[in-house]
């Protein structure tokens, strides 16, 4: 077991699974891009309403963006682009997670970083 590998396991322990991306069951995700939620719906005008086109855009418009806080999955704390990500604790409550771009692709195609700090 890589050094890296280690320290995913280590970020990742009490999470079932992990996935990179924003998602619309997410309360950080939506307040992130200015949507309001009530009651589990999304409100529009003052109406709650469920468009899943709304939600599969939110998953579809997130950036990268630079910063210099750590990694929630491998701990790095190399200043580099992060990238929202979600786990499930084991009580099934999606938990926010900032991932680093090496996170990102580790969890997206099992690809890990040839070099890691």
């Amino acid at each position: 077991m890589s050094k890296y590998t280690k320290a995913v396991e280590h970020y990742c322990e009490g999470l079932k699974d992990v996935n990179p991306g924003s998602v619309a069951c997410c309360p950080i995700c939506l307040d992130e891009f200015g949507i309001e939620v009530e009651d589990g719906f999304i409100v529009k005008d003052n109406v709650p309403y469920f468009d899943q086109d709304a939600a599969q855009d939110i998953m579809y418009q997130e950036e990268t963006s630079f910063s210099r806080q750590q990694c929630d999955t491998c701990g790095s704390q190399l200043g580099g682009d992060r990238s929202n990500g979600h786990g499930f604790d084991n009580n099934d409550e999606v938990v926010h997670l900032s991932m680093c771009v090496d996170c990102v692709m580790f969890f997206a195609n099992g690809d890990e970083p040839e070099t890691w700090e």
